[in-house]
């Protein structure tokens, strides 16, 4: 994460200011006793932040070998602080304070890390945070390969596509000042409709018209796509 946006996270660090805030979600969400809530958990909030905000900057100086895992622990921490606005009792128990997955302890001959499984444990950190978080359920005891999830990344596409060889290209038409993006291209990036038209328009700047006969439609500034010959158009 950048100086910027721990520089935005910073205003959490007084504990009236995370107090305001934790009582204004509380309350925004009919739970009860916000105001008690939001005193009790304040400190552990900024805890949590000014932890993982150490875990980052620390991964930042770290040689490359250890910076995934200073880089785990910071995300962790933020997750935990994230938590604390929807489960105003986290940890309830302390169940849910392990990571909740876990892999092969003893790996196999041959080992290849990208063949390597974790296993989604029923309790743990890990479905706290997507039954809490992100209201997804059903994933206990899920394995999945780290190609799997590292394929996940639109950004190590083409990572994936210089060892395998494989196309990971998406055909897009051009008409006009409109870029139709085919439906399937969202999938593959693992995204909503509106997420993914925030990520092509955060990168390309791009906007969101609409969707339209299986396509996602953008506009595109014109003197971006003045260089392109061709109608038919690829991205990552």
């Amino acid at each position: 994460m950048r100086d910027l946006e721990w520089k935005e996270l910073s205003l959490f660090y007084s504990v009236e200011s995370s107090q305001k805030f934790l009582n204004k979600v509380y309350t925004e969400r009919g739970m009860e006793e916000p105001k008690r809530y939001a005193f009790k958990n304040s400190e552990r909030f900024i805890f949590f932040i000014k932890h993982a905000e150490s875990f980052y900057k620390q991964a930042s100086l770290s040689p490359l070998e250890i910076k995934p895992i200073l880089l785990f622990y910071g995300m962790s921490q933020l997750l935990k602080a994230c938590l604390l606005t929807t489960d105003p009792s986290y940890p309830s128990h302390a169940s849910v304070l392990a990571h909740g997955v876990t892999a092969r302890k003893r790996k196999k001959q041959n080992y290849s890390f990208r063949d390597d499984e974790v296993k989604v444990q029923r309790n743990g950190l890990c479905i706290h945070v997507m039954n809490h978080l992100f209201g997804i359920a059903g994933l206990e005891e899920e394995r999945y390969t780290m190609k799997k999830l590292l394929t996940a990344i639109p950004e190590l596409h083409t990572v994936f596509h210089f060892q395998e060889k494989k196309n990971w290209l998406t055909k897009v038409e051009l008409k006009d000042d409109l870029v139709l993006v085919p439906e399937h291209t969202v999938i593959q990036y693992n995204m909503s409709d509106s997420r993914f038209a925030e990520y092509i328009s955060h990168h390309l700047n791009w906007s969101f018209v609409r969707k339209s006969h299986n396509h996602l439609v953008f506009e595109a500034d014109p003197l971006d796509t003045e260089p392109w010959s061709s109608p038919n158009l690829a991205f990552h």
